[in-house]
């Protein structure tokens, strides 16, 4: 008999995962954490930039964190509900509206309120005085009252500072990084002239003891004060222009013009200087020379307004009183155009390369060259008029409106 063969049993391979099943929950999990990411990354970057520009700022004082710091508060409002024009202005107590970056700043008897474009609300203060003034600058607020003799600086949406002298306040000016300057009397000189940097230390004081103290400007640093100091001499008026550096208290220029009577001094961020008095307008460079001047009859000038880069435009009566002359100036101290309109302005305002004059309910929009661009007619007689970078903003009766 034949035997049987053994046969050895084969071993059973392991059948391999087929590389083609998808594990579907494990997907869905790194799908969702991708989301995540892109979702959170935007934000998280946008974070860091801003705390990066924070930080930095804030190693320069709390004036120079303030425009920060207004940005990161005005993301909130962007989703909430805005208002609309016209903005009721308080009329029984208003007394004066400005610009303050692209917002609007709106000083009455007793508050200071900031509005957004789309009409938010992003700072209301209280104010000790019911005279107070205010001036503008790089989206920051000098507040001030020519009855006391406290002065606070503000930004968009908070209070950085505030200082307190022993006399009344009669002009100030502020710089584009914060510097401000200030000016009273005192018991033994007209004026006092202070300068006070970022975290309100005192920089620079010179006490004029002859004449007052006009107008004032500063820099866009802050380093270098223009001011207009009047007098009179044998029954004549005069006005010194004066420039100093606030390292020093002796004068880098100083000239002086008989006859007139300077009011308003601009430090334009070229570094010229416009200087416009009650018959003529005299622009000079730092310094001293006279690079162009302008005459007019006395008492004729009827309005200027400056933006914050220092391009200036003025509005004088020509001779018989039918016809009326714009003046342009840019920031380098040149004068663009130079036209005459047979309309009466009643408020001016510039803003770049453009400028706005209202005569009545209408208003006029201007090139730098002074080319009519647009006419706008508003919906009742405008007293104050605002240029923003987008917008026209103007005060009728106890309205502001915005076109």
């Amino acid at each position: 008999m034949k035997k049987d063969r053994l046969t050895k049993a084969k071993p059973v391979k392991k059948k391999k995962k087929d590389k083609s099943v998808i594990n579907l929950g494990k997907v869905r999990k790194q799908l969702a954490t991708k989301k995540i990411f892109r979702f959170l990354k935007i934000p998280i970057v946008i974070i860091a930039v801003f705390t990066a520009i924070f930080l930095s700022a804030r190693a320069l004082g709390n004036v120079a964190t303030s425009n920060t710091t207004d940005v990161l508060r005005a993301i909130p409002s962007l989703f909430s509900h805005s208002g609309s024009f016209p903005y009721d202005a308080d009329s029984l107590n208003f007394r004066k509206a400005d610009l303050i970056g692209n917002d609007i700043i709106i000083v009455t008897s007793d508050n200071a309120k900031v509005i957004s474009s789309s009409v938010k609300e992003r700072e209301n203060c209280q104010l000790d005085s019911a005279d107070s003034k205010v001036i503008t600058e790089n989206g920051r607020a000098l507040i001030f009252s020519t009855s006391s003799g406290k002065v606070s600086l503000h930004s968009k949406t908070e209070k950085l500072g505030s200082i307190e002298v022993d006399s009344t306040v009669n002009t100030t000016a502020l710089a584009d990084n914060g510097y401000f300057a200030i000016t009273y009397p005192s018991e033994n000189t007209q004026s006092v002239v202070e300068v006070r940097n970022t975290r309100f230390k005192k920089v620079f004081q010179w006490n004029c003891s002859r004449e007052f103290v006009s107008a004032i400007g500063l820099s866009d640093n802050g380093r270098s004060v223009a001011l207009a100091a009047i007098s009179s001499q044998n029954a004549e008026i005069y006005s010194r222009l004066i420039v100093f550096s606030i390292n020093s208290t002796e004068p880098s220029v100083d000239l002086r013009f008989d006859g007139t009577a300077l009011l308003k001094v601009v430090f334009t961020s070229s570094g010229k200087i416009i200087a416009i008095g009650d018959n003529k307008t005299i622009v000079i460079d730092k310094k001293g020379t006279v690079i162009s001047e302008e005459s007019y009859s006395e008492s004729s000038l009827v309005a200027t307004d400056s933006d914050d880069s220092g391009n200036t435009v003025l509005c004088y009566r020509e001779f018989g009183g039918s016809q009326f002359r714009l003046i342009r100036y840019s920031s380098y101290g040149k004068a663009t155009c130079n036209i005459t309109v047979d309309y009466p302005p009643n408020a001016i305002s510039i803003r770049g390369n453009r400028f706005a004059v209202s005569s009545g309910s209408e208003i006029r929009i201007y090139s730098t060259k002074g080319e009519e661009l647009k006419t706008i007619n508003a919906d009742n007689h405008v007293k104050y008029l605002l240029l923003s970078s987008n917008n026209i903003y103007t005060v009728e009766g106890s309205s502001i409106c915005k076109y």
